[in-house]
């Protein structure tokens, strides 16, 4: 455990600490004291109790002061050095303190390639998702904080690496591009279409339900976080299978109660029940555990990946319970 002072709780200092306090689970350190020259003005409840006057900083057992202000840095230090006996090398500035205090990262983006101290933080709270303990759902640490990429996207591509041929896919769709996983696939496919319903955010503007593609198009389609969005379930999953080949695969990811069965009532039709029944003002439904049966009610063959969330998962990100599920379409 490390243990640090910081000095200086203006607005980046005060930002810097709400950042360590937030992801204290993840990085080993300890907040014993702040002190600010101006502690009844930039000071609140929050920090109060940790502050200490400048004259007190001998009584403390601390291995870094770590300074929030760049622009007074150079100040700052020879003040603790000449005026308060701080040793130099216990002096930091807070965006170089991670390292130089050797707190090794947790955490590694297998998409972009890079360690991360925590994963910065995604979704919405929600009493449904809470209480239902849905996966993909909710309001968690999940994001790359280098390259943005969330823990389903990061998932679906190690499921695609791990366990698919997609690396010999010559014609792949891919509904509602996430952009990490986008980059990816474009390099590997001879055609790499995106689409979405939303005029702009993707190659092409299509609705899932009725595509404007030839049949036996595709060798893989990428369907993540979508099907919960859309009202005819069956016509999407009609037309998605009239569009890939032969074995083609459908790749698809959704919010998921793995303790009921999928809910969905056509009565619930205001903004107000969809996020009271469905978790949000935009999902039609809530997918539970009968999902594999209900995709194979429409001739797919199917195979999942469940994540049991062991320490390679973790290392990355992955939720625990996330799925990645491949239908094979059997012609």
């Amino acid at each position: 455990m490390v243990k640090i002072v910081v000095w200086g709780m203006g607005t980046v200092g005060k930002k810097w600490l709400n950042v360590i306090r937030t992801y204290r689970d993840d990085i080993d350190v300890e907040i014993v004291a702040v002190t600010d020259s101006d502690v009844d003005i930039t000071l609140d409840e929050t920090e109060k109790h940790l502050f200490i006057t400048n004259d007190k900083l001998h009584t403390l057992q601390y291995d870094y002061i770590i300074v929030a202000s760049k622009k007074y840095y150079e100040e700052i230090r020879e003040k603790l050095l000449h005026e308060l006996g701080v040793k130099d090398d216990k002096i930091v500035y807070c965006n170089e303190f991670l390292e130089k205090a050797n707190i090794i990262p947790k955490y590694e983006c297998n998409m972009c390639g890079n360690k991360n101290y925590w994963w910065n933080y995604c979704g919405v709270e929600n009493e449904l998702f809470s209480s239902k303990q849905v996966t993909g759902a909710g309001y968690r640490k999940g994001v790359c904080p280098v390259c943005g990429a969330m823990d389903r996207e990061r998932y679906v591509y190690s499921v695609l690496h791990n366990h698919t041929d997609i690396l010999e896919a010559k014609q792949i769709l891919h509904f509602a591009p996430e952009k990490e996983l986008k980059k990816v696939l474009s390099k590997i496919a001879k055609e790499y279409v995106t689409a979405d319903i939303v005029p702009g955010r993707a190659d092409v503007v299509a609705d899932i339900t009725k595509l404007q593609f030839e049949d036996n198009s595709f060798d893989y389609v990428i369907c993540n976080h979508v099907l919960e969005h859309i009202l005819d379930e069956s016509a999407a999953l009609s037309e998605v299978k009239r569009c890939l080949k032969e074995n083609g695969k459908f790749i698809v990811t959704v919010p998921i109660c793995w303790h009921e069965k999928t809910f969905e009532d056509s009565k619930i039709v205001s903004e107000e029940d969809r996020t009271k029944f469905y978790g949000q003002k935009d999902h039609v439904r809530l997918y539970g555990n009968d999902i594999v049966e209900k995709f194979e009610q429409y001739g797919f063959k199917v195979t999942y990946y469940k994540n049991d969330s062991n320490e390679y998962d973790k290392k990355y990100g992955f939720l625990r319970d996330d799925c990645v599920f491949i239908l094979d379409n059997q012609k």
